[in-house]
């Protein structure tokens, strides 16, 4: 049992020397952050019931997504990827990920975390597709939504009943943008 422990400690250690190495500090800064992220992790651990280690390696993902350690984009994008990892059965780091590129996609704050955690989460439910399936989707659909200002929702919604139809994944964003081009800008006799 004392084996155990040491090294679940030692995991967990390890995870948040892998993550303090993302932020750059040093000194004094160093150690605060340390201990702040550490004790984030473990607020969150129990929160969550999730490994603290495996929180950890979800908040290396969450510093590589630009957020600044700490600040609240830092705890927006990690609140909303643990309860969304909890309830759909993923590991953290992923869709820490997957959130991440989802959002820079779609051009939207950080901040936003939890209204796309959202549109993942009922997507995955509602439809014939997973978090990740949607999460690339999205990337491929995101540069003609955002330029012909297509509410989120919306794209969710046509991913999804592309997903219904097994159209899935990157192969759905890419359905979708062709459709989208087509529509605005039609040939002449469509238009």
């Amino acid at each position: 049992a004392l084996f155990g422990i040491t090294k679940a400690a030692s995991t967990f250690e390890d995870a948040l020397i892998d993550t303090m190495t993302m932020t750059g500090l040093t000194g004094d800064a160093f150690k605060k952050m340390e201990k702040e992220l550490g004790d984030l992790a473990i607020s969150m651990s129990t929160r969550f019931g999730m490994s603290g280690a495996d929180i950890n390696k979800s908040f290396y993902q969450v510093l590589s997504s630009g957020a600044q350690a700490g600040s609240e984009q830092f705890r927006a994008l990690s609140e909303s990827a643990l309860m969304l990892a909890k309830t759909v059965n993923m590991e953290p780091a992923i869709v820490v990920e997957s959130l991440s590129d989802a959002l820079h996609s779609f051009e939207m704050d950080v901040k936003n975390a939890e209204k796309m955690a959202d549109v993942f989460f009922k997507t995955s439910m509602l439809g014939a597709t997973t978090v990740p399936q949607m999460a690339e989707a999205m990337k491929e659909a995101s540069k003609v939504a955002v330029e012909m200002k297509i509410p989120l929702e919306d794209v969710a919604a046509v991913l999804t009943g592309f997903a219904g139809k097994g159209i899935k994944g990157a192969e759905a964003g890419t359905a979708f943008r062709m459709v989208m081009t087509k529509l605005a800008a039609p040939a002449k006799d469509a238009r």
